[in-house]
């Protein structure tokens, strides 16, 4: 990351003189990306980036109703270090902003079932994306499973010890006990659903115990590509060169069924 003074004879001159260099929000520096192409400011914990953090999360999770700007003065009025802390109810020490404040605390209220991985992810921690915490922490229920697993936390992890150490509080962790990881590509829309993500959680929900599904990108690893239009996508080509099979969503579904019927007369 480079500050401004480190930009010069890198970018043009009259450019640099328009960038700023310190964050509106925090007053801390404005960073630029060795590859030039983006900028961000250098604290972790900005409630700028908090803010924008929030309305992903909040989007992602499908709750609809609020906007970043509310979410930025919800923040800041509530002295809240992480936007995490939006879903802990406990963390709202002032009266309620507005109308859309009033209906996130009862958002908040209704603990989330997700797996740990899943609750590290909204943390969007750089390097750690869902399939990255999924990949990695799919076996731990907490963050202490995974000190006992490693020794010690990753240095990408190791600043969010804190916010770690509360997801257990802020969700409902569900512990996975599938024996058996499938991973899928997916491709274009899914009959029933209103995106593909509703469609992986969804299995996970019926089957996740024994079979827990992970979508994946381009990979030669995946186990299958789940599409319900075939269009010559990039996908499908992948898939059909590295002869990984192509099935519907419904297909998918029975194929874990299939599974299940198969195992539960193994276990008897």
């Amino acid at each position: 990351m480079l500050t401004n003074e480190q930009l010069v004879g890198k970018v043009d001159p009259w450019v640099l003189s328009q960038l700023r260099s310190d964050c509106p929000f925090c007053g801390s520096r404005i960073l630029t990306r060795d590859n030039l192409r983006s900028r961000a400011c250098e604290n972790a914990k900005c409630i700028g980036k908090l803010s924008y953090k929030a309305d992903k999360m909040l989007k992602e999770m499908g709750y609809k109703g609020i906007g970043q700007k509310t979410l930025y003065k919800i923040l800041k009025q509530n002295n809240m270090k992480s936007h995490i802390y939006l879903l802990d109810p406990k963390a709202y020490k002032a009266p309620p902003y507005n109308h859309a404040d009033s209906k996130l605390r009862s958002f908040a209220r209704e603990k989330k079932k997700v797996p740990f991985f899943e609750a590290v992810s909204y943390l969007y921690i750089e390097g750690y994306g869902k399939e990255t915490c999924a990949q990695y922490l799919r076996k731990d229920s907490s963050i202490y499973d995974t000190l006992d697993r490693l020794g010690n936390l990753p240095s990408a992890l190791a600043p969010y010890l804190i916010e770690l150490s509360k997801l257990e509080e802020i969700f409902e962790i569900e512990v996975i006990k599938s024996a058996k990881l499938v991973e899928i590509m997916m491709t274009n829309s899914i009959r029933g659903y209103k995106n593909r993500k509703m469609f992986v959680l969804e299995m996970n929900k019926l089957y996740g115990d024994f079979v827990y599904t992970k979508e994946v990108g381009k990979v030669s690893r995946a186990q299958f590509l789940v599409a319900d239009r075939l269009d010559g996508s990039s996908k499908q080509t992948y898939a059909t060169k590295n002869r990984i099979p192509i099935v519907t969503s419904e297909r998918y579904e029975n194929l874990i069924k299939e599974f299940l019927f198969k195992n539960s007369f193994n276990n008897e």
